[in-house]
């Protein structure tokens, strides 16, 4: 006891508060930030880079705030995903310390109670998009900055001086003036503001309902100007050229179907309201944890006892003081309850008119941001509200182990992804030491990795490849069941993504697959050499793949390992693309001695498609033995085989007639 004592009286209760939220919140987000990179929307930093065209401009189609925000942190950070990452987690914490300050105004003497809003507030499940650290920053920053806002307003509102009052005001005046135009759908924390100003001032002598209401209002009404304008310049002034954000579509619908929309909104409220509080803490651990490793299991096991631990240390050491919590009659608790249950409900209303909601699959999830903070108060409170004194901790602490599993388990998957897209960026690498200007790529990943848009597969390879030249060299486009026709057509259309203008040109095509994780990255010949894992679109759009859109020869470009790490370990996979690259230069000496190292390695393909050069090599060298070897490999898969025969069959040379006598039914 008196040790505890010593520790609190020497470091003050304040600064263990915060030691608690930033070192829980690291043990939610940090142990494999290491291993975390660029997704989807990240790649903007690096379209903006080798397009020439500032994210500034870029931005401007739809949310000008967040490119001015999004380039400042561009300059600071640079390339390396690490930067971006820590940088997001720096700002959340923050946003949790910020929480912390309003918290503890609105409720004095409630120690233990306000540091584990914030704590919840740090590890909050429901939004997932931490990973994506480059581009979901902005957010994170427009809503710590809102917090803050909030709470700069609080104290303004509290100060027994006018000239700080009116500091105070301004500062958090320019705070809400800046954060919806980073992100505008967290236009309804103003409402928060409100329910806020209103609370604070009941301790004030304000006698009645309308003099209490009347204060309120002229405190609240310089936020309201600046939302107002804000709401008026972004429906009547503004014009996105998003449909997603254009507010003059969203009216348009909203007019020709009031009734209906109106019963869709109040459903999807509901809905919201009660897997943004509670859902989030159960259904992404849910769907996370059913195809996680074993080993992450044990590390969140570790983490999860360590964050107990830690509160469970915290929670004594504020107990040896005075008794704050002690079992008695308080509406703080209640209070919370209610504030938050409010601040769910208008937080998330921006979302809901939008036409978008919140949902834990296909990124939706992100919807869940701006709502953070109620949703602390409405657990917290109502847990002191319902759970007995002893329990309280307990029962918070669960809900902090469950967030720390959910946040390592979606940190594993990410870390998965971004481990196959180094692959497949270093595979390429290897396989071309360059690829012609004007060529579109097609890259198709295994079904969970897919990329959703051709941005981010044009970014990263121009900037591979061709990093100081701009427009665009390479394009990308996804292959679906809309872009087929125009792959297999050669069709020739002008794009415009985020004002950033190229010619796509599928008579250029080049298809690169990776039909699974286990597979090697396929440069594909037309459809002679597919996998028999391969989906049907790739086999599809196979014909119209040119191989010849590969320069063999000459230096490659400088990998830009601040973006993609070290070089991989030289597994089978580096020996086959070295050994295809040796084959498109007809190299076929320099084909059978990658093979026969990467046999005395001990590495072997898993994908029997990728034994097809090095068979076609001792055909060449006349080793007629080592290649029926290779044959009869390949021949326990008809799918490859049919396809190397039709490479074979029109081969009137001898090669082509030992390949077809080996893989073939010749007529």
């Amino acid at each position: 006891m008196n040790g505890a004592l010593t520790i609190r009286n020497r470091l003050g209760e304040p600064w263990l508060a915060v030691c608690l939220v930033v070192f829980v919140s690291a043990l939610a987000f940090l142990p494999l930030v290491t291993e975390l990179g660029f997704y989807h929307d990240d790649w903007f930093t690096t379209a903006s880079r080798v397009s020439g065209t500032p994210l500034t401009l870029m931005h401007s189609i739809d949310r000008p705030g967040m490119g001015v925000l999004y380039q400042w942190v561009s300059d600071l950070l640079g390339e390396a995903p690490i930067a971006w990452h820590l940088f997001a987690w720096a700002v959340r914490t923050a946003g949790g310390l910020a929480f912390l300050w309003l918290a503890r105004m609105l409720w004095p003497g409630q120690n233990l109670a306000t540091s584990l809003l914030a704590v919840l507030y740090a590890v909050y499940p429901g939004f997932l998009q931490q990973p994506s650290a480059n581009n979901y920053q902005n957010h994170l920053v427009a809503y710590s900055l809102s917090i803050l806002s909030l709470a700069l307003t609080v104290k303004a509102v509290r100060s027994p001086r006018w000239p700080v009052k009116i500091i105070l005001t301004v500062l958090a005046l320019a705070a809400a003036y800046c954060y919806p135009r980073v992100y505008e759908a967290m236009i309804g924390v103003e409402a928060l503001r409100f329910v806020l100003i209103w609370y604070t001032l009941r301790g004030e002598s304000l006698h009645g309902f309308w003099k209490r209401a009347g204060i309120s209002m002229l405190w609240f009404t310089p936020f309201l100007l600046v939302a107002g304008y804000f709401i008026y310049y972004r429906l009547f002034i503004f014009e996105s050229q998003r449909i997603s954000v254009d507010a003059e579509s969203l009216l348009a619908q909203y007019s020709q179907n009031i009734i209906g929309m109106g019963g869709v909104l109040i459903i999807n409220w509901i809905k919201d309201f009660f897997e943004t509080s509670l859902g989030a803490w159960f259904i992404p651990i849910y769907q996370l944890g059913l195809g996680v490793r074993v080993r992450y299991f044990f590390l969140a096991i570790g983490l999860g006892l360590a964050a107990f631990l830690l509160i469970l240390v915290y929670s004594r050491l504020v107990r040896t003081g005075r008794s704050e919590d002690a079992e008695q009659a308080s509406s703080w608790a209640r209070d919370a309850a209610i504030i938050g249950a409010v601040g769910v409900l208008v937080t998330l209303l921006p979302v809901l008119l939008s036409r978008r909601d919140v949902q834990f699959r296909n990124y939706l999830d992100r919807y869940t941001i701006q709502s953070i903070l109620p949703t602390a108060m409405l657990l917290v409170g109502g847990i002191w509200v319902i759970v007995r004194s002893k329990f309280r901790v307990a029962v918070i602490s669960a809900l902090v182990i469950l967030a720390v599993f959910t946040h390592l388990f979606n940190s594993a998957n990410y870390a998965a992804n971004w481990d196959l897209q180094r692959q497949v960026w270093w595979q390429l690498y290897w396989r071309a030491p360059q690829i012609e200007p004007g060529t579109a790529l097609i890259v198709q990943m295994p079904p969970a990795y897919r990329y959703p848009e051709g941005f981010e597969v044009w970014a990263p390879a121009n900037r591979i490849y061709y990093p100081d030249r701009n427009p665009p060299v390479l394009t990308a486009e996804v292959l679906n069941t809309d872009t087929l026709g125009d792959v297999l057509n050669g069709e020739v259309s002008k794009r415009n993504f985020r004002l950033i203008e190229f010619d796509l040109d599928f008579r250029n095509t080049l298809i690169l697959s990776l039909p699974t994780a286990e597979s090697c990255l396929h440069a594909l010949e037309r459809d002679y050499e597919l996998s028999r894992w391969d989906y049907d679109l790739t086999r599809q759009a196979a014909p119209a793949s040119r191989i010849d859109r590969i320069v063999p020869e000459g230096e490659a470009p400088s990998f830009p390992t601040v973006i993609f790490g070290r070089e991989p370990e030289h597994g089978w996979c580096y020996y086959y693309q070295k050994a295809d690259l040796a084959r498109q230069r007809n190299d076929w000496q320099e084909v059978v001695r990658l093979g026969e190292e990467a046999a005395n390695n001990g590495l072997a393909a898993v994908d029997a498609i990728e034994w097809a050069p090095f068979f076609e090599a001792y055909l060449h060298l006349e080793r007629i033995e080592e290649a029926r070897e290779l044959a009869e490999l390949i021949r326990k898969t008809p799918p490859i085989y049919e396809g190397l025969c039709r490479k074979y069959l029109p081969d009137s040379t001898m090669v082509g007639y030992h390949a077809a006598q080996m893989l073939c039914e010749l007529p």
